[in-house]
């Protein structure tokens, strides 16, 4: 009975240590391999031909360039977005996916565009670090592109769309939550005054 048992349990030893390096081999297949080191891309987003600004897309539109790039999408959703015939809707959290790779990599030129502008910039450092060179990022988000890059760029709009800073002002002012409280100090000052008498020598 006991060598019945101990077989068991190596067998169940040996099935879980089989397992465990199944389950790690997959994950390393199917994990994103970067072919491009952090400073190359780091060079690559700063370089002046990665951001598109409102009144370059304009343009595109305009003279019908707009036509020979591939529009990538990174929206939860599908969105049909006007003036792209090539479109490819890939959520950010997928974008490393294999398949999704594949997809970016056939493309001749891509424009990434966000539902916010810093979500476009991180997708287009990741595909950089991929090996995927062909890419630029739309600096706006995807409504101001529809509701205001399309429908006739205001000449105030022509150079940036700059992202608005979210700030926390309760968390900041913790004694000002509800809009009524003055912040209190907590320094004391001393009673007396402090005499500072020069040293005597020096240089």
């Amino acid at each position: 009975m006991e060598r019945h048992n101990d077989k068991m349990l190596n067998n169940a030893a040996l099935l879980f240590l089989v397992a465990a390096i199944g389950i790690i081999l997959i994950q390393w297949m199917m994990s994103p391999t970067y072919k491009n080191t952090t400073a190359h891309v780091h060079a690559a987003m700063l370089s002046d031909d990665m951001l598109l600004l409102p009144y370059q897309l304009k343009q595109m539109y305009d003279d019908g360039s707009i036509a020979d790039y591939t529009l990538v999408y990174l929206g939860d959703q599908e969105s049909e977005i006007p003036g792209f015939q090539n479109q490819l809707a890939v959520p950010l959290a997928d974008l490393l996916m294999k398949k999704n790779l594949n997809a970016l990599k056939a493309q001749k030129q891509l424009i990434v565009l966000g539902d916010e502008e810093t979500q476009a910039m991180i997708a287009a450092q990741l595909l950089v670090a991929q090996g995927i060179e062909n890419i630029q990022v739309a600096a706006l988000d995807r409504d101001f592109l529809i509701n205001e890059t399309l429908s006739g760029l205001a000449p105030d709009k022509y150079e940036s769309h700059d992202e608005k800073a979210g700030f926390n002002y309760v968390l900041f002012f913790k004694n000002e939550s509800d809009g009524t409280a003055k912040r209190k100090s907590n320094a004391i000052l001393p009673d007396t005054q402090i005499e500072i008498k020069p040293i005597a020598g020096g240089c």
